[in-house]
């Protein structure tokens, strides 16, 4: 008996939080770092951290994540960027770094939400689909706790995230991976997702039976 699964991405497509929600973060976090280390220029931080976090997602980008020092946990790369860029600022010692990290992760923890099309949706869904997967790209420790920080594991059966299988979309691997978590074939499934070259790209290359383009920003498709 044929089956019917749906597939989504996890960030851009389920969980609104935006460049804009990760910049406020990094500020409050080096705000607070500044009230710890008097002296520290928080601004100036806070532009280095960025630069050191946007640099290395640009060479990381559509490939598994690892941290600097190799480590595929996406924790390790907050802690190693923001030793990083403390040192860049003169306060090198790792106690700070490990405050920096605690803020960081409570920050964003606090701002991760669903857009508010989602609960119903995925409830829906539950509904008509006989499986329900999360396949994202990124380090399966900070990909599953914004999920589990969401809610969103009430709603899926599966997760399979780029860090955790070594297969990163738009390569047809990580789908495949799903599959077989849900029991189905290519032509069962359908991929929901914000990225039309992550996402749709690889919905094609995995052979699936359609994908659909959640243009949330109203950004022109190619």
């Amino acid at each position: 008996m044929s089956k019917r699964v749906v597939l989504l991405d996890l960030d851009g497509t389920l969980l609104d939080y935006s460049d804009d929600d990760w910049r406020l973060t990094v500020r409050a976090t080096c705000a607070g770092l500044a009230t710890a280390a008097p002296g520290l220029d928080a601004a100036a931080l806070a532009t280095t951290y960025e630069r050191i976090c946007l640099g290395h997602w640009r060479v990381a980008a559509s490939a598994v994540m690892l941290a600097p020092s190799g480590s595929p946990h996406g924790h390790d790369v907050w802690r190693e960027h923001w030793h990083e860029a403390l040192r860049v600022h003169g306060h090198g010692d790792t106690e700070l770094a490990r405050h920096a990290f605690e803020l960081y992760r409570a920050d964003r923890l606090a701002r991760y939400r669903l857009y508010p099309d989602v609960p119903a949706a995925l409830a829906r869904l539950r509904e008509l689909a006989d499986g329900l997967a999360v396949v994202t790209n990124g380090p399966g420790d900070t990909q599953r706790e914004k999920i589990a920080a969401t809610g969103l594991d009430a709603y899926v059966d599966v997760v399979v995230t780029s860090g955790e299988t070594g297969h990163a979309k738009p390569r047809p691997e990580i789908f495949h991976i799903a599959l077989r978590e849900l029991d189905a074939t290519p032509d069962e499934a359908w991929h929901i997702g914000d990225s039309l070259t992550s996402d749709v790209a690889g919905a094609r290359n995995a052979g699936l039976a359609g994908a659909v383009w959640l243009n949330r920003t109203g950004a022109a498709g190619q």
